[in-house]
C-alpha cells in the first residue's frame, strides 16, 4: 500500500477513534447532564481532538508537531469544533434528529480535516 493510502486508512482510524469518545461525550453531555447542543458537540469535539492529535502524530504521521504547528493546529480545530457546533445545531432546528446531525456534520468536516493534517500540519 503507497503511503497515501496508508495515511487515509490511518486517518480514518484516528477519526473513528475519535469520533466515538466524541459522540459518547456528546450524548453523555446532552442527554444525562443536560448541556445544550452546542456545549456537548463542543466538549465531545474537545477530546476528539486530543484522541486524534494523539493517534494522527504518533502513528499516522509520525511526527510531532512544533509550538507554532501545534498553535495552528489547535487554532484551526477550535474553529472547526465550533462550526460543526452550529452546523449540528443548524441541522437540529431543520428538524433533524440530533444523532443523525451530529453524523452529518462529522462527515463533512472529515474532508477538511484530512486536507489540513495531511497538506499543512503534518506535511513532509
Amino acid at each position: 500500500m503507497n503511503t497515501l493510502k496508508k495515511q487515509i486508512v490511518g486517518f480514518l482510524f484516528a477519526g473513528f477513534s475519535a469520533n466515538v469518545i466524541s459522540f459518547i461525550v456528546y450524548v453523555l453531555f446532552y442527554k444525562i447532564f443536560n448541556f445544550s447542543i452546542i456545549s456537548s458537540s463542543i466538549f465531545g469535539q474537545c477530546l476528539g481532538v486530543f484522541t486524534n492529535y494523539a493517534i494522527n502524530s504518533r502513528i499516522v504521521f509520525r511526527k510531532n508537531l512544533g509550538l507554532k504547528m501545534k498553535t495552528i493546529y489547535c487554532s484551526y480545530y477550535g474553529l472547526s469544533i465550533f462550526f460543526v457546533g452550529l452546523f449540528i445545531e443548524a441541522l437540529i432546528n431543520m428538524g433533524i434528529e440530533y444523532r443523525i446531525s451530529w453524523l452529518i456534520a462529522i462527515l463533512s468536516i472529515s474532508i477538511l480535516n484530512f486536507i489540513f493534517v495531511k497538506f499543512l500540519a503534518f506535511k513532509n
